[in-house]
């Protein structure tokens, strides 16, 4: 943000504003603001010049959602194709609740997990209630993630859902979604 008229911190304290930390919190609980109207802004924040750019993407890239089992293979292309992209993401949420009946997510691709290593959280609010194959479980045990928030409907069984628990071996929190 060289050659700017106002200070670095202004301009990337602005930038940040664009998404807030209320709006992420909201994000987290399914209510409140839409974030869509926040990524706009942020879209067009890395529009307005390269020195704006880095720091729009940080914040576009913080939180990923993943609503449709379509999404993970975009998201999965464009970490393919920005790597560094991979760098800036801390919440992975997984989301199917606009989808019709069960839906399997492989959201634990070994692209991902390679790439993903500043992932903190999971938020997992699905209604698919089959139980994630130990391949997958096995994988997602690579995520780094230390906070995770899940939807306890999501499993058939209290069994299923320890064994899915257990795969986060360095889990600190756990929020259970009711």
């Amino acid at each position: 943000m060289e050659g700017s008229r106002l200070p670095i911190d202004l301009c990337e304290k602005l930038i940040d504003h664009c998404y807030s930390e209320p709006c992420r919190a909201n994000l987290l609980l399914n209510k409140g603001e839409d974030p869509r109207s926040s990524w706009r802004t942020l879209f067009n924040c890395a529009l307005t010049c390269r020195a704006w750019l880095t720091r729009s993407r940080f914040n576009l890239y913080t939180a990923v959602i993943l609503r449709r089992p379509q999404d993970i293979d975009t998201f999965t292309n464009t970490i393919a194709l920005h790597p560094f992209l991979a760098e800036f993401v801390r919440v992975l949420m997984v989301t199917n609740y606009n989808e019709p009946g069960n839906v399997y997510f492989p959201f634990a691709r070994i692209e991902l997990v390679r790439n993903m290593r500043c992932l903190q959280s999971l938020l997992m609010n699905t209604h698919y209630t089959r139980t994630y194959p130990p391949p997958h479980r096995r994988l997602i045990a690579r995520y780094p993630i230390t906070t995770l928030s899940i939807s306890v409907d999501s499993f058939p069984t209290p069994i299923a859902f320890c064994r899915f628990l257990w795969a986060f071996t360095r889990l600190e929190r756990l929020r259970l979604l009711l």
